[in-house]
């Protein structure tokens, strides 16, 4: 992950699109057999974070982490189209903001990694804070630090795993649904997903539940959705889309778990074309009316010579930790938004976005629709929103536009 750009937002209304029949293999070329992880059972740990030893900070003359995404791409030798974008809006420099800021500060100084993946997210009465180097600090919504930046395997309380130098690609998520918390990172070996599952809605006080989990293949770029039955997860890896199911009841709960894994094939372009896919992650009190997640994967004309089309993929996991032969994924359709590109910079170059007041460029992240596949269900309908990078024309990259499409749940 790396800093996020002004994006195109894409509007999914659940309103309009048929789905397969249930039960079906995945039909473009994925693996149809599901891989069930072993058993984890979790570290538990009970102790008020505040008491922690925090980080020491980064200064001056330390050493810079160059953490390295897991795939260096390649763009090839085709230049940037001369197209413009069909639903580019004009600049909105200048624009007033019409909200009330409640308050600012500094949450995680530099930690030494480059790039440095900062995230958070909010609960009803916390913030936390996660960066690369291993590291978070949790708040109160007033901005009071009630733990100092620490280093997250400091949780694992002496116990044994390869989570103890996470390598990161930090998430944290507040879950809504049981008003809880997940912090997450990876570590190199043994392809390990590291999670850290409150007991409680106070990450401070309550303790965590903390796992490692183990997978058949280097789990790049893990995206998170929550969901009532499972903790879904899309990754990159090669040579294939990781596709997963963390049994969130059992986590929740801090009792043995696993997870279950399908595969998709990477698209047929160069590895600068391998997109990325998000699976549904819920906003709001209302959980989804049945069970089943979906994923959705953003594809330009040129990514895929097979079918040279402009789409959104859209994906459907089923899972069944009780009978995992009944556990599904399969592809349910396709949205089909106004025409886009996702190169906005020149050839094998990523770095293209100029910020004002620095020379430093920002990331483009041309090839994938970015964290959050948004869901929330509003009673007389679902719906969801998707971000990504687009090349609007001249030169131009991620001004913001719109554009909608609808589809509907299988009976």
């Amino acid at each position: 992950m790396r800093t996020r750009l002004p994006l195109t937002v894409i509007g999914l209304s659940l309103a309009a699109l048929s789905a397969p029949e249930r039960g079906a293999a995945d039909n473009s070329g994925g693996s149809s057999a599901v891989f069930v992880s072993d058993v984890v059972v979790p570290h538990v740990l009970d102790v008020d974070l505040s008491r922690l030893n925090p980080s020491p900070p980064w200064q001056p003359g330390d050493p810079i982490e160059v953490v390295p995404e897991g795939v260096h791409f390649d763009v090839g030798s085709e230049g940037s189209p001369s197209w413009v974008d069909p639903v580019r809006q004009g600049p909105t420099e200048g624009s007033a903001f019409s909200g009330t800021l409640v308050t600012t500060f500094e949450a995680i100084p530099f930690t030494g990694s480059l790039p440095p993946d900062v995230v958070g997210d909010v609960g009803p009465d916390h913030y936390i804070a996660m960066a690369n180097a291993s590291r978070f600090a949790i708040f109160d919504k007033s901005g009071a630090n009630l733990v100092p930046v620490t280093d997250l395997s400091d949780l694992w309380d002496g116990g044994s795993s390869p989570c103890t130098d996470g390598d990161g690609d930090p998430i944290v998520r507040h879950d809504g649904l049981a008003d809880r918390w997940f912090m997450t990172e990876f570590d190199l070996s043994g392809n390990t997903f590291c999670w850290y599952v409150s007991q409680g809605p106070n990450p401070v006080t309550d303790g965590w539940f903390v796992y490692d989990f183990s997978s058949t293949s280097f789990p790049d770029y893990p995206q998170y959705g929550v969901w009532p039955d499972a903790y879904y997860v899309g990754t990159f890896e090669t040579p294939s889309l990781g596709i997963y199911a963390f049994d969130r009841v059992s986590m929740l709960a801090g009792s043995p778990a696993t997870f279950q894994r399908f595969t998709i094939p990477q698209l047929n372009g160069s590895s600068s074309r391998v997109t990325r896919i998000l699976p549904a992650d819920v906003d709001g009190a209302s959980p989804p009316p049945e069970r089943r997640n979906i994923f959705a994967r953003s594809v330009d004309a040129t990514q895929d010579s097979s079918d040279p089309t402009d789409r959104i993929e859209l994906w459907e996991f089923s899972v069944d930790f009780a009978v995992p032969s009944n556990s599904t994924f399969t592809q349910m359709g396709s949205l089909f938004p106004e025409p886009f590109t996702l190169l906005p910079c020149a050839p094998s170059v990523r770095d293209c976005v100029p910020q004002p007041g620095v020379s430093g460029l920002l990331d483009a992240l041309f090839n994938r629709a970015l964290r959050r596949l948004q869901y929330r269900n509003f009673g007389t309908h679902e719906s969801m929103v998707v971000t990504q990078v687009v090349d609007v024309g001249a030169g131009l990259a991620g001004t913001p536009t719109a554009s909608s499409a609808s589809w509907a749940r299988s009976p």
